[in-house]
């Protein structure tokens, strides 16, 4: 009978650290899950920092665009020689340009 009591009292011990076991990697787990939530945000606050702007001539030449289509664009968008833009403002400006209404005048 001893014996059989000592090893229902181990069981129980082992039971016992098996559920202790169970409850921290369930808490490492939820720890692990919520760490990733966080970096997103930090990427988006990475994402959001400025672009560097540059000189439209610039732009012009890195995308080849045609003396007579940058005079365009410049007129297009109220634009003047020495102002800086960013290159995905540059690029969405080319693209209103290219898909303007004939004949309707400035934007």
């Amino acid at each position: 009978m001893a014996t059989k009591k000592a090893t229902t009292e181990e069981q129980v011990q082992e039971q016992a650290t098996q559920e202790q076991t169970v409850t921290e990697t369930a808490e490492a787990q939820a720890k692990a899950v919520s760490a990733p939530a966080a970096k997103p945000r930090e990427a988006q606050a990475v994402a959001e920092v400025p672009t560097a702007l540059e000189s439209l001539s610039v732009l012009a030449d890195r995308h080849r665009v045609p003396a007579w289509m940058q005079q365009a664009l410049l007129r297009f968008m109220g634009w003047l020689d020495d102002k800086s833009v960013s290159d995905e403002e540059y690029t969405a400006a080319l693209e209103q340009l290219k898909t303007r209404r004939i004949g309707g005048g400035r934007r």
